[in-house]
């Protein structure tokens, strides 16, 4: 039975959807599903609502309930809710027992676009688990598909999808291989690829003349297991399946402390070579490379990148690195990102704050023409800020750009935090700031530059800006 409404539909649905824009700590489902006890109408219009956003089926022992009612609760009012769904995320599913009206729900989902499993592997080898991936291979809607921990089951559930899939998520923890050849069905379709295994590569028995093409790929985002091996580095294979990339980033996952160029100098020679083999077809241009500066230098790419974002979190990295990666990639804009791990830019001008300086200015003196702007991301100490940037700042006066911002990330205090600066310490790192002084030390230091500019994160207030070129 439902409640009587004193006030119009039309008005009832629109606060629906202000609720539904609530944040989840408000738990506007919750109120959407009290709301749809008042009338037949909010009933409908309720269930489309809480249906048709993204919607997150969470597992464990204690959500069993919950999984069973949102079965329910799609296959009420004949089934036509089932239409609703169109983005659908299944979590926490660690050995969790599944609702064996799963599967047989999936295949109803006639209009769903987005599937997120987490788990996957988990989800995959349930007593539910060979239903489940007939169910998920038989749809035809699917546009992005989110493998979170994958193996085994994921690689066959991709090998027997039917959807023309556009973008691909797929993580694994294991040490296995990522054969690309596994996303056939979606050779003409597939245009975003994130990766994170440790192989995303063919495997070695897999002739060169049968790597699966990707003409539409346009975004690769990788993250890389440890390099003790060259392989996790070597691109060639993505250069042959991914003819037409324009975006890249990646991640490697390595301590900064131990070992950390065991491969990478082997990676850049067996590029390098690869990319020079008379059958081999090198990327001409990238719109954008992001990546550290270790791992940009041992892809061994010779390509022009318009939009260059190098991470540097190692005061050799400069030195050893970086020159050749900008004679290299030839970037027209570059944003470093100086994270340094091992305590550089410090409360205290220190032996390797001489030796930032020292490497910065020795890798872009003689930087690319194509080169017009650079964008510094920093973090600082509470003392002497205004010192410690324009110590590093110094490093720099060998450019010849037209454009040149320096971004305040956040604080070094003992150790590193990227974290724009807290409220309890802002006032000691923003009053020793001089955000207009700044300035005018960068035009002063880089003759060429027409358009200077300094930000802290977070605190908008404390920027300025010098145009020479322009009246603003």
């Amino acid at each position: 039975m439902y409640a009587s409404v004193g006030m119009p539909f039309d008005v009832l649905l629109v606060i629906m959807g202000f609720v539904m824009a609530m944040p989840e700590g408000s738990h506007p489902r919750a109120t959407i599903a009290a709301m749809m006890l008042a009338s037949r109408t909010l009933y409908h219009e309720g269930a489309k609502m809480l249906l048709s956003g993204d919607v997150t089926v969470i597992g464990g022992e204690n959500e069993y309930a919950n999984s069973i009612s949102f079965v329910k609760c799609c296959l009420a009012e004949d089934g036509i809710r089932t239409t609703y769904v169109r983005r659908l995320v299944f979590k926490r599913y660690y050995g969790s027992e599944i609702p064996a009206e799963f599967p047989d729900l999936i295949q109803k989902l006639s209009n769903l676009t987005s599937l997120s499993l987490s788990p996957a592997e988990s989800l995959l080898c349930n007593a539910m688990g060979e239903a489940l991936l007939s169910a998920v291979a038989s749809l035809t809607s699917l546009t992005r598909l989110e493998l979170n921990r994958g193996g085994k089951p994921c690689q066959k559930l991709l090998r027997a999808l039917r959807s023309p899939l556009r973008e691909l998520v797929y993580t694994e923890d294991c040490e296995k291989t990522f054969t690309l050849s596994a996303l056939s069905c979606c050779t003409q379709t597939l245009e975003v690829l994130q990766l994170q295994v440790a192989r995303p590569r063919p495997g070695d028995d897999e002739l060169e003349e049968l790597i699966t093409r990707f003409p539409k790929m346009s975004h690769l985002l990788l993250t890389l297991g440890s390099p003790y091996t060259p392989e996790p580095l070597v691109i060639g294979d993505y250069v042959l399946a991914f003819p037409n990339l324009k975006h890249l980033t990646t991640s490697v996952e390595y301590s900064p402390f131990n070992n950390r160029d065991i491969g990478f100098k082997e990676a850049r020679w067996r590029n390098t070579e690869e990319a020079g083999r008379p059958d081999r077809s090198p990327w001409t241009s990238l719109t954008e490379l992001r990546s550290d500066v270790v791992t940009a230098w041992a892809f061994g790419l010779t390509c022009k990148v318009e939009h260059l974002r190098l991470d540097i979190t190692n005061v050799y990295d400069v030195k050893d690195f970086l020159s050749d990666v900008l004679a290299d990639l030839r970037p027209t804009t570059l944003y470093l990102h100086i994270a340094l791990l091992d305590g550089l830019l410090v409360t205290r001008m220190t032996l390797e704050s001489w030796k930032l300086r020292d490497y910065l200015a020795a890798a872009v003196k003689n930087h690319p023409p194509e080169l017009e702007t650079v964008d510094v991301g920093v973090t600082l100490g509470y003392d002497r800020p205004n010192a410690e940037l324009g110590y590093m700042l110094q490093g720099f006066a060998g450019l010849k750009v037209e454009s040149f911002r320096v971004i305040v990330l956040g604080r070094m205090s003992g150790g590193f935090d990227s974290k724009p600066p807290e409220t309890k310490d802002k006032d000691k790192m923003l009053g020793g700031l001089d955000p207009e002084g700044i300035v005018q030390r960068i035009l002063g230091t880089i003759p060429s530059v027409r358009r200077a500019a300094f930000e802290v994160a977070g605190f908008p207030a404390h920027s300025a800006r010098n145009y020479l070129d322009s009246d603003s």
